[in-house]
């Protein structure tokens, strides 16, 4: 993936493509401490209002989130069979592209019907005199009737085909996920998100322009609140010449814990990646040499580095990079512990027209029961 580019694939399913079938899809973007935009036209991270602020603008307070503040909140589900699970979803996905392609095909074929009545009353003018206008008006009104009423029909179809495949596709992934014991009271709502703040306020990339998200997910780990969802942050840069780039630095899926382990000032453990998306704005930490392998860099303030432990600095050595796994940040800091897992785009996007590589919905899975050993690696340190 190259992280500095937005890539347009016509073969993902999302919430624009609901949209562009039904004008009544209710998607809402929300104004926050930056401009909201997407990773993709064809795979936006575009989620209905937020239940509420969990981070004042300071990103001083943070008040754990569980299911009870979510808008519509959907309970994880036992996957006893995931490829079973995938081939139903993937049925869902058939029968919207069926309906999707048929109406394209009925509005390209009245459209044509409409033309031929054009073309037959502008010949057939001269035997008919003015009465081929007449023709032609009735043509347009029979084609505008015809494709306004298939249209409705059409769209209460796609709509209601579209949502509820969305829903089973979060449904399944985030019940994969979380199907560690560690986790309880986990629910979800695909429809909100991550506060843009609690993004912002990690401080690790200058010049944040944008942050977008979706999928909410709340719940304790070991009776600690966490909330995750997908997000992506945007940074504006300055090239040679002067001009202004917008760069995705990181697109993927990240977990808070609301358990802070420093006293003051901060710790980043950046595992190395595939990009040039390490963290930029550490001007007020160090560099700390020696403490994990040089697949990492660590940073660190007022000697925070010290709650490294022997046993954290095992279950860290636990990830690595991967053509799935690009980049992988953990922050420590007053507020919150957060990891965030930047993905390759197959796994953030939904497939339309092929099935669903199993190894997407793993890669995840594994990282997260990786952050639990870390967790509780950190709890005994």
């Amino acid at each position: 993936m190259e992280n500095n580019n937005i890539e347009k694939d016509t073969n993902k399913i999302t919430d624009s493509e609901i949209q562009e079938a039904s004008k009544n899809e209710d998607v809402v973007k929300e104004e926050s401490t930056v401009t909201e935009e997407i990773k993709s036209e064809e795979a936006p991270l575009e989620t209905k209002e937020e239940p509420k602020t969990e981070l004042d603008e300071t990103g001083e307070e943070f008040t754990p989130l569980t299911k009870n503040d979510l808008i519509a909140p959907n309970d994880l589900q036992v996957i006893d069979n995931l490829d079973e699970r995938l081939l139903s979803y993937s049925k869902g996905v058939d029968d919207f592209n069926v309906i999707y392609k048929k109406s394209k095909r009925i509005n390209i074929i009245l459209l044509i019907a409409v033309a031929i009545i054009f073309v037959l009353a502008v010949v057939l003018s001269s035997y008919i005199g003015n009465w081929y206008i007449l023709i032609l008006a009735i043509g347009l009104i029979g084609y505008f009737v015809a494709s306004s009423l298939f249209s409705r029909s059409s769209e209460k179809k796609l709509t209601e085909i579209g949502t509820n495949s969305l829903k089973e596709y979060f449904t399944i992934a985030d019940s994969y996920y979380y199907q560690n014991p560690a986790f309880k009271d986990v629910a979800f709502d695909y429809n909100s998100k991550l506060n843009a703040s609690y993004f912002t306020s990690l401080n690790l990339f200058k010049n944040v322009s944008t942050v977008a998200g979706r999928d909410l997910i709340v719940g304790t780990l070991d009776d600690i609140n966490f909330v995750s969802g997908d997000g992506s942050i945007k940074t504006l840069e300055t090239n040679e010449k002067g001009k202004k780039l917008s760069c995705i630095v990181f697109y993927g899926k990240a977990s808070f814990i609301n358990k802070t382990y420093v006293d003051e000032g901060r710790l980043i453990v950046y595992l190395k990646g595939k990009g040039n998306d390490a963290p930029t704005k550490v001007d007020d930490l160090e560099v700390k040499d020696n403490i994990l392998s040089d697949r990492f860099i660590v940073y660190a303030s007022n000697g925070n580095e010290k709650i490294l432990s022997k046993e954290v600095v095992s279950a860290l050595e636990r990830y690595e990079i991967s053509d799935n796994l690009l980049d992988l940040f953990i922050t420590f800091d007053t507020r919150h512990t957060s990891f965030l897992f930047s993905y390759r785009d197959e796994i953030m996007n939904i497939s339309v027209d092929q099935p669903i590589n199993k190894d997407y919905f793993d890669q995840h899975r594994n990282d997260i029961e990786k952050m639990v050993k870390v967790v509780r690696a950190l709890e005994r340190k």
